[in-house]
């Protein structure tokens, strides 16, 4: 069974067109309208879809591929379920959108996915929304522009996550990615993800620490001041640039606190944007330090909590 799959993409504006579009897998992303024609037949997707997705999607990136059914699902054409279908090409498309965040902090999210499907000349027409939505490190939903530069640069990072679990995860949504088979820094990114979707900051600084915990702790003894310690060790290159880094973290503890517990939290917003966004960008450099294979990160993939633990004990008196 032959499909055409076609996402929107909020938020995301491309200075350059792309005409076909960049690889992504086994996707790819553009933003040409006429590349879109080739892809479906206007008059029937108005009648199904409706005449306001057509022009959403002529005038927006959008991801899209098309091919067998099966070599998705890895099921036979009389066992395909159509939404789930869609929902695992939504999974990957919205995984892309999600290493965006690799370049520079964005609000780009995935919309809604459509599945044109055909066999024997049969058309069955699907589509489902993804409501699992970023917003920036200031809890605004803004459009930002990439690059054809940069996207090659995410299609990059697309291929180093192919093999990985956490990858392979968004397409089984039944998956852990919490899980023992899920490296530290696998685990984090995917606690990432919740913390982009919050735009209340108390919280989202909230879940930046979870991110951290899961990125520089093994145990649950002492963990703000391990987590601080560790992460400046980490980002500092000097006294100060240490301090500034251990300070940081016991601000976002301090908030952390008062919200996990369900208290007041009187800070002022300004405060709260600049918590945010620092450690934001923060965990940005520690991830591509990983995903770059850079030494001083190599820490993040020691699979045995004793070797971790030496590492930062030694690191501390080096």
């Amino acid at each position: 069974m032959s499909f055409v799959y076609i996402a929107n993409i909020d938020n995301l504006k491309i200075s350059s067109t792309l005409s076909k579009g960049k690889k992504i897998g086994e996707l790819r992303i553009t933003n040409s309208k006429d590349n879109l024609l080739k892809l479906i037949d206007v008059i029937q997707f108005n009648a199904m879809y409706g005449k306001l997705d057509f022009n959403y999607l002529g005038n927006s990136t959008y991801i899209y591929g098309n091919g067998k059914i099966e070599d998705i699902t890895d099921k036979e054409s009389s066992n395909i379920d159509f939404i789930k279908t869609v929902n695992i090409l939504n999974r990957k498309s919205q995984f892309f959108t999600s290493l965006l965040w690799l370049i520079k902090d964005n609000s780009v999210h995935l919309e809604t996915g459509f599945l044109i499907s055909e066999m024997n000349g049969r058309i069955e027409y699907t589509k489902n929304s993804f409501y699992h939505s970023f917003v920036n490190a200031y809890g605004m939903n803004e459009q930002v522009t990439f690059s054809s530069e940069e996207i090659n640069e995410v299609s990059n990072y697309y291929q180093y996550f192919d093999n990985r679990e956490i990858n392979k995860s968004e397409e089984n949504i039944n998956e852990n990615p919490l899980g023992k088979k899920f490296k530290r820094f696998e685990r984090a990114f995917y606690l990432l993800g919740y913390a982009r979707s919050e735009s209340n900051l108390a919280l989202r600084i909230m879940l930046y620490c979870t991110v951290l915990e899961s990125l520089f702790t093994s145990d649950n003894r002492e963990i703000s001041h391990k987590v601080g310690e560790r992460f400046s060790l980490i980002l500092g290159s000097n006294s100060e640039d240490k301090l500034k880094y251990y300070k940081l973290v016991k601000d976002a503890y301090t908030i952390r606190s008062k919200a996990v517990h369900g208290q007041t939290v009187n800070n002022k917003i300004e405060d709260l944007m600049g918590i945010s966004k620092n450690i934001d960008d923060a965990i940005r450099e520690i991830f591509k330090g990983i995903i770059g294979g850079k030494d001083k990160y190599e820490v993040f993939h020691m699979q045995k909590n004793d070797d971790f633990e030496k590492y930062f004990t030694e690191l501390i008196f080096s």
